[in-house]
């Protein structure tokens, strides 16, 4: 309803589909194939019904884990986007905001959620996040001098508080620990929530400070 507010001619909005020519596009695919399915299937969840909505969400949520990297990897001007090692790591990060939303939610659902395997899974796609943000960031670093710059930037620059303080800290370090103090004692719900939270609010910052480290190519050669 929001994306279809906005449009200067509502009955155009089936160009909104065109999925050869825009990520965008097979973002909002995933978008309306995920939230009917996901709230047909909670009203609906036994029998065939219930299995064509899960079947449903499930293929919107896997084209919603995908595009977003991919719209951020279209865009030739900005290097540090520009690279097939992105979507990689949105879709680490989607897979570990599920996991942590699973553990944000954890008082309301019930005693059928096995928490020490969310937690075990939340440490290791934590960990991987980690891996694959550095390996990100160790391969832009050599890319070109505007993919450099926006390494920089991160870890130096205007976006470094919010990336050493959110991405790093809040949403790797303290889930990280969280979860190792978790493997060698049974930890408390209510400090599993809060590491579910951190790494919740880690995802938001580490997608603000990729987007707002983006340096386009620069027009002329340094020196001109």
């Amino acid at each position: 309803i929001a994306h279809l507010s906005f449009l200067g001619r509502p009955g155009r909005f089936w160009m909104m589909f065109r999925l050869k020519k825009s990520w965008i596009a097979r973002g909002f695919l995933g978008m309306n194939l995920f939230l009917p399915g996901a709230f047909l299937y909670l009203l609906y969840p036994e029998g065939v019904a219930g299995t064509f909505f899960l079947a449903l969400s499930l293929a919107g949520s896997l084209v919603l884990i995908v595009y977003k990297g991919n719209v951020y990897a279209a865009s030739k001007g900005i290097p540090f986007w520009n690279t097939p090692v992105l979507p990689i790591l949105y879709a680490t990060y989607a897979l570990r905001g599920g996991v942590a939303t699973l553990l944000v939610t954890m008082p309301f659902a019930g005693t059928g959620l096995q928490i020490h395997s969310v937690e075990i899974i939340e440490l290791w796609v934590a960990v991987s996040t980690g891996v694959m943000l550095f390996f990100y960031l160790g391969v832009m670093r050599h890319t070109n001098l505007a993919a450099s710059r926006s390494v920089m930037e991160l870890v130096r620059g205007r976006v470094a508080i919010p990336f050493y303080a959110g991405t790093v800290g809040a949403g790797l370090v303290v889930p990280i620990v969280i979860g190792l103090l978790g493997m060698a004692n049974p930890l408390s719900q209510s400090v599993l929530v809060l590491g579910g939270a951190l790494a919740l609010v880690g995802d938001f910052f580490a997608k603000y400070a990729i987007a707002k480290a983006g340096v386009f190519t620069p027009l002329m050669p340094p020196g001109h």
